[in-house]
């Protein structure tokens, strides 16, 4: 895809429902359509896997809110942050559009200033996320996913890649990031992909969430290695995101990792979903955690979402498209 920008619910009382086989879901008196499937009814109260309490997280979301509008020439958004500066969302456009990172103040719209990232290739940027850098002591890194295309991409010979670098201040105004650095990927068994969803864990951990057929996303995922050579990763499982309702909502195109509240969200073009971990589980046992739907907005091609401020923004791709707000209704846990 094309830009023309110049450079310069409620939960009530369901907490994550455990699926450990028909057990569980005889105990919870949920009945599935699919053996082995535990669907998630107000029926059932759920107190995450092995009877620990999921974490807490937001009880009920409000209807979303129009913030700003964006401005012109940002009308393919694929990847959104939220910054360490108030006020901010540091965004990119899909592919075509260079390598080219924007920082939004949220209430007004407008670009605050435009960095564009020094590297030799910015083949199709679908997402981003924030995250630790090499250590914790090393501040917060922006990490951005060129990973769309996977069909393409294999055609090419070019691997998906992870690209971190230090967050920059926005009030500096307009910069070059020359410091990045780069993780190229390959998934098991060399079997490309498509994806345009990226989270990053407290540990620095990367998980890539794939765009598929079939009402489904694969999680895969690896600590981040800067290397010249792919890095192999590792297969978490294949999630069902159904209850995202619609054909296009169910193929997977942004999510965002909350390590704090230990949430994950999801979704399509149209449908949101999330998932709500216990406490003593991760990204990588995340097999079993049945996910709740949240509220979305009419949007035309929704392929960004991100936690901030008790609750979560998004933006459609379009042009003039509002940034959205979906406010926390409570104070549980935030």
């Amino acid at each position: 895809m094309k830009s023309t920008i110049n450079p310069h619910t409620t939960l009530s009382g369901l907490r994550t429902m455990a699926m450990i086989g028909l057990l569980v879901a005889c105990f919870c008196g949920c009945e599935s359509d699919e053996p082995g499937h535990i669907d998630a009814t107000d029926d059932c109260v759920d107190a995450g896997r092995d009877g620990h309490e999921g974490a807490a997280g937001c009880e009920e979301y409000l209807a979303p809110e129009a913030k700003g509008i964006l401005p012109t020439g940002l009308d393919e958004i694929s990847g959104i942050a939220l910054a360490s500066y108030p006020g901010v969302l540091w965004m990119h456009n899909d592919s075509g559009s260079g390598p080219l990172l924007y920082a939004v103040n949220i209430e007004s719209g407008a670009l605050v200033a435009t960095m564009t990232i020094d590297v030799e290739l910015a083949y199709d940027w679908e997402a981003m996320s924030a995250g630790p850098c090499a250590t914790a002591q090393s501040g917060r890194c922006l990490y951005i996913g060129d990973i769309g295309d996977g069909g393409m991409r294999e055609f090419l010979g070019l691997p998906p890649q992870v690209l971190r670098f230090a967050e920059p201040d926005p009030a500096d105004g307009d910069q070059t990031i020359t410091n990045v650095e780069t993780m190229p990927l390959r998934y098991p068994n060399a079997t490309p992909h498509n994806a345009e969803a990226l989270v990053v864990d407290a540990q620095g951990r990367v998980f890539i969430l794939t765009k598929e057929e079939g009402n489904i996303f694969l999680l895969f995922g690896a600590p981040f290695t800067a290397s010249e050579t792919p890095v192999e990763l590792v297969s978490y499982g294949e999630f069902d995101v159904s209850s995202m309702r619609t054909v296009d909502a169910t193929k997977v195109t942004a999510a965002d990792f909350d390590p704090e509240q230990n949430r994950l969200i999801v979704r399509g073009w149209t449908g949101i979903i999330e998932y709500i971990l216990p406490e003593h589980l991760d990204l990588t046992t995340l097999v079993g955690i049945v996910p709740r739907v949240v509220p979305g907005a009419d949007e035309l091609q929704g392929e960004t979402v991100v936690y901030g401020d008790g609750g979560y923004y998004f933006v459609s791709e379009g042009e003039g498209t509002p940034i959205h707000f979906v406010p926390c209704g409570d104070t549980a846990g935030l």
